[in-house]
This record gives C-alpha cells, structure tokens and sequence, in this order.
C-alpha cells in the first residue's frame, strides 16, 4: 500500500488533461466514523465534479500560485498560524465583537474565502454553539485543510465545515444554499478578487443568505484615490485585485444593506510593519544561513566507527554514508535558495503595499452592513 497527502490526491485530478474538461475538487474529508470508532483519522474521501474548461477567473488564480502549501506556509509565517491574510487574529477579534447581536448559540455563519481556516476557527472557539461553513475557490487549500483536519479538535470539527465552491460562489448555479439562512457572511480580504459586475452578482447572493436583521462583514482592499501610482497599479494587475474606491464600495453595498464603514489604514501599516518584522525572523538571513559541513572529517569519523570490520565493507559503508550526507547537503542549499527567493518576495511586497498606504494608493476599509 503506497499512503498519500491530500495534496497529492489533488494534484492528480487538478494537473489532468481531459480534452474539453477537467476536474475540479468539490469536497474533501477524513471519514469521521473512522474517526470516532477508531481513532483512525488518516481515511480520506474525495468529491471531484467534471465542469468545463477553466474559467478566467479560475486561471487569475492558478496564475498567482499563492495557494501552493509551501507558500500557505510562507503567509502563516507572517501572518499567524491559519491565515493568509493581513491582521491574524486582532482582526478576527474585531469582525467577532462587531457581529457578536447575530452570533447567539445555534447561529450559523458562512466565511466566503475561508482561506487556511483562521476565521472560521477563531469564530467557533470564542462562540460556544456557533455553526462556521467555509468556502474557498482553491482546490489547494481545500486539501491543505482536510491534511490539518485531524490536527483540529473534536468540538472545533463538529461546528466548523468547508468545501470548495468555483470562483468565490460567483457561477449561477454555486452558492445555492435556503435562503434566510445564515446570521453572519464574512468577506475577509475577497471581494477585491472580484471584476465590479462579479462584486453585484456575489452580494445579491448574500443578501438572500442572510436571516433579516443578520450581518455582513466585509474587510477589503480599496483604491485610495483617482489616479494610482504606476508602481501600485503593476501590482494590483499582478495579483488580479480589482480595487475600487471606499465611497464605490459602499454604494454598492447600499444596494443590498444597511452599511456603516471604517477606515483602517493605520491600522493596515502597522500589520504591515509587524509584517516586515516577522519576514526578517522567520525568512531572513538567519533561517537561510547553512552549515557547512566537514566532509572529509565525517568520512573519517565513519571509517574508524567500523574500523573492525574488513577495509572493503569499510570503504563500501563510508562511501554509501557520504554519498546520503552529500544529498542532505544538496537538500540544505535548495532549501536556503527557496528561503532567499520567499524573503526577497515577501519583503518587496510587503514594503510595497505598506508605502502604497502611506502615500495614499490604497486604503484599507471595513464595512459592516445589515439585513433589512
């Protein structure tokens, strides 16, 4: 038998060529009657669904590659364990005491780009009865997830579920849920992903969701003023967001809700101050510095270990001995390139978005708005 991550599970349908098709992770789990029963948490079902070729908003994705585990890993660094996106748990808190009316025991709450879980699981810690549904548009994190799900508490795992929906629940026929349904939608750093026809058509949807006198919280990217740097504008076009000004976003919110709105800019630079401060702990020199080993003392350390052997069985095990040390070496300098290439990335960008805010490009604001 030959045991497999879910990664790898995904990889096998997602890098599939099928002619005018593919297939597109839908669902994954461990079997949770195994579970329960047998303490086995490594029996794993997959849902895969056969839709058509992909999407442009499905290709802006893969594009970017930023859901690869290596680089979910990379955000987690900076960001805080579960979240892939600015403030980690300060911001949790803060979406959890705005909402706290809509968040009584058996409420449910739908967190629309569920990323690696750090909302939804915050949500259901503090909340005792609270149900969390998650929905992320990356089958790679839908597997990331299912790989950390044995890692998850038992009560966590009972009220926090997630699935994968194509492209952020835009599709007609996605996010077909009853209506009045849910108490609270979160938005954490999502509806900037959407083209401005696509940020209407995922609203209305919302808005039927909701229960009358439920919530939505929305924290989002936002352009900062008329005309954009040219450096700021690169970057938006790179990463695919679709930035629109605070006053548009809220308009358009209006449509739907009852709207309050908050600038958090400030608080924005300084997540990202935090954020340049961890990018040098955790990617920076000291984390890719690697030891050069000693080669010639190893081999001669291995050789008198085994000194009582014959001096053939002797050079046979020193040279199989060096040549694994030789590879582990190989591994280490690969390892250090890849941590060189994740700080340079990460510090550019990080500077970049925080110099954006401060001359002005871009803003960063919350909206709270309520079902009427």
């Amino acid at each position: 038998t030959k045991y497999r991550t879910p990664e790898q599970y995904s990889g096998f349908f997602s890098d599939a060529e099928a002619g005018d098709f593919r297939y597109q992770l839908s669902g994954t789990n461990f079997v949770e009657s195994y579970a329960q029963l047998k303490g086995n948490m490594h029996q794993y079902w997959f849902r895969w669904q056969k839709v058509s070729p992909a999407s442009e908003r499905h290709l802006m994705t893969l594009q970017t590659g930023q859901y690869a585990p290596a680089k979910i890993l990379r955000y987690e660094k900076i960001y805080g364990r579960g979240y892939i996106y600015t403030g980690g748990d300060e911001i949790s808190q803060k979406i959890l005491e705005l909402a706290q009316p809509s968040l009584r025991e058996g409420a449910s709450v739908l967190d629309i780009g569920f990323g690696a879980g750090g909302t939804a699981y915050y949500v259901a810690q503090h909340c005792a009865g609270v149900y969390v549904h998650g929905i992320n548009w990356s089958s790679e994190l839908a597997s990331f997830n299912a790989g950390r799900l044995p890692q998850v508490p038992t009560d966590l795992r009972a009220r926090v579920s997630f699935e994968l929906t194509p492209e952020c629940g835009v599709p007609e026929n996605e996010l077909r849920y009853p209506p009045n349904i849910f108490d609270l939608v979160i938005l954490r750093e999502t509806l900037m992903y959407l083209d401005r026809q696509d940020k209407a058509v995922i609203l209305r949807k919302i808005k039927q969701l909701l229960r009358p006198g439920g919530c939505l919280v929305v924290l989002d990217y936002c352009a900062g003023q008329q005309e954009l740097s040219e450096t700021f504008q690169e970057h938006i076009h790179r990463w695919h967001y679709e930035c629109i000004p605070p006053a548009e976003n809220e308009e358009l919110l209006k449509n739907y809700f009852q709207v309050e709105s908050q600038d958090l800019t400030a608080s924005f630079i300084k997540y990202m101050e935090e954020g340049l401060e961890n990018i040098e702990q955790s990617l920076g020199p000291n984390s890719w510095e690697s030891s050069q080993m000693d080669l010639s003392h190893l081999e001669s350390g291995v050789k008198d270990a085994l000194e009582s052997l014959p001096e053939e069985v002797i050079e046979e095990a020193s040279q199989a001995a060096m040549q694994k040390v030789k590879l582990y070496e190989a591994a280490l300098a690969s390892e250090s390139e890849r941590l060189k290439d994740d700080y340079r990335w990460a510090r550019e960008t990080w500077a970049l978005e925080k110099e954006a805010a401060e001359r002005g490009d871009l803003k960063w604001y919350l909206f709270l708005a309520r079902a009427t």
